[in-house]
């Protein structure tokens, strides 16, 4: 019997999980006294119980990281998203590690396909805008064998996508080609693919051994990521343009960036530009069908929104840019997006700005420490 199975067994958790199955929506749902570990776990038994999305919010990428492994622990990889997005840097958009633009993009392939998931992200990432739904499936190239295509149209395809062209395909995100052989190392794969190519036809799909070189295992199709959350197609470029330098002053800056667009540069910097690259751009839990929201310590999270305010606030006032307010959402209106809201911070009075339909109190404290002393543990 696993943990999950010995709560369940509990009234007090059944109660609660019940009343967040029956909750009206836009209900809003607190708990006392409850220990982060708890919290995670009364998450997972109402992902169990009704198998749809349950997103988890904490602080920053680090505590998410540490709940992302804990939920990977009590349910396992398949029914468990991470959406870790880097706190915002005064001086710039800080660059995002391949790890998490991967955990970002499988995140949204999950969404895409409609798999429920438990979704464990921090408050930057509750609160970042996003492409459309259309931009991001788009974003996601598929080839199968017997497809027809052009050699020059992978290329392209691979280069807005942020892969660049090497000798030799050994890391990940790049590709190479050579006669009618295409090799990719897709960010979301274990090891490169080989495409051969008959003609304008994918003759057959394989495997690389990344020390040999040589392909091994044959595939019937195979999907590739993009590098960047950030998507937009060659011929959309003028229009994209038109609409920062409305935007934005005509400065070296602005040209620059402007520049980068048409060449497919610094895709990550562009985030500022998401309003004007995509007009349908969304937050995150607006396709997501009815999702309840978890909010670790929500005292935290206001915090941490007040932070990273004040930051974009300065960011815009240095570059002498209009300041756009729907730059990120705010925890205000992702409350009113979910469709549900449990709170677990640990006081009362941090939520007095929010109506509360129901309180539950748990009964349990964190345990910092409990020197081999098994009996305080289990109290």
């Amino acid at each position: 019997m696993n943990i999950l199975e010995i709560l369940q067994k509990e009234k007090k958790y059944q109660d609660i999980v019940t009343a967040i199955k029956e909750a009206e929506e836009h209900n809003n749902i607190y708990i006392g006294n409850c220990c982060i570990n708890i919290s995670k776990m009364i998450a997972a038994l109402t992902f169990n119980e009704t198998n749809n999305y349950v997103i988890y919010v904490c602080s920053d990428t680090f505590e998410a990281s540490k709940a992302y492994e804990i939920f990977v622990d009590l349910l396992g990889t398949d029914l468990v998203s991470f959406f870790p997005v880097e706190e915002f840097i005064s001086n710039d958009i800080v660059a995002s590690s391949s790890e998490f633009k991967l955990a970002r993009m499988l995140t949204i392939s999950n969404i895409i396909k409609q798999k429920p998931q438990i979704i464990v992200t921090n408050t930057d990432g509750i609160l970042k805008n996003v492409m459309s739904t259309k931009m991001l499936t788009d974003s996601i190239l598929t080839y199968n064998v017997g497809q027809q295509i052009e050699i020059n149209q992978i290329t392209e395809d691979l280069i807005i996508r942020g892969y660049k062209k090497t000798a030799i395909t050994t890391d990940l995100g790049t590709f190479s080609v050579r006669g009618s052989i295409v090799d990719i190392y897709p960010i979301n794969a274990d090891e490169p693919i080989r495409i051969n190519f008959f003609d304008n036809e994918i003759e057959t799909i394989k495997k690389i051994n990344l020390e040999t070189q040589l392909s091994s295992e044959k595939v019937k199709s195979v999907s590739v990521f993009p590098l960047y959350d950030i998507y937009y197609k060659k011929q959309d470029i003028p229009e994209i343009e038109k609409r920062i330098l409305k935007k934005y002053p005509n400065d070296k800056k602005t040209l620059n960036i402007v520049d980068n667009l048409k060449e497919y540069k610094s895709l990550e910097q562009l985030y500022l530009y998401l309003p004007q690259i995509d007009e349908n751009y969304q937050n995150i839990l607006s396709f997501i069908n009815q999702p309840v929201c978890f909010f670790e310590n929500y005292n935290d999270l206001k915090t941490y929104e007040k932070k990273r305010q004040d930051e974009i606030y300065n960011y815009f006032l240095e570059l002498k840019y209009p300041l756009d307010k729907q730059f990120f959402k705010s925890l205000d209106t992702i409350i009113t997006l979910s469709y549900k809201n449990i709170y677990t911070c640990p006081c009362l009075s941090s939520l007095n700005d929010i109506y509360i339909n129901k309180i539950f109190d748990v009964k349990t404290a964190n345990v910092t420490e409990y020197n081999n002393n098994l009996k305080i543990m289990f109290d």
